[in-house]
């Protein structure tokens, strides 16, 4: 497992983070990332219309990866979304 995502509303992102932070209890707190569809897979500001997640990550009490994050886009159809399948996908042999 990589982290554990929660994902919570866009507008409280910045309050969540604060009280993080201010807690004491995680040794890092990320800055607000703006996750989007862009060579780099994310962008400087929100205001950019290629956002699709807007995430801050955080270590948990056990060192564990946690991630507060709020979807800004529906991916009901994903085919707009991925490349591809992997050839080795895990579906495949279901």
């Amino acid at each position: 497992m990589n982290h554990v995502a929660f994902n919570v509303a866009e507008e409280k992102i910045y309050e969540y983070r604060r009280i993080i932070k201010e807690s004491g209890m995680s040794s890092y707190v990320s800055p607000i990332l703006f996750h989007a569809d862009s060579e780099d897979g994310y962008v400087a500001t929100r205001d950019d219309k290629r956002v699709t997640w807007v995430s801050c990550y955080f270590f948990g009490p056990d060192g564990e990866l946690l991630e507060i994050s709020s979807q800004t886009r529906d991916f009901a159809d994903a085919t707009q979304h991925v490349l591809h399948v992997p050839a080795r996908a895990l579906h495949s042999r279901l």
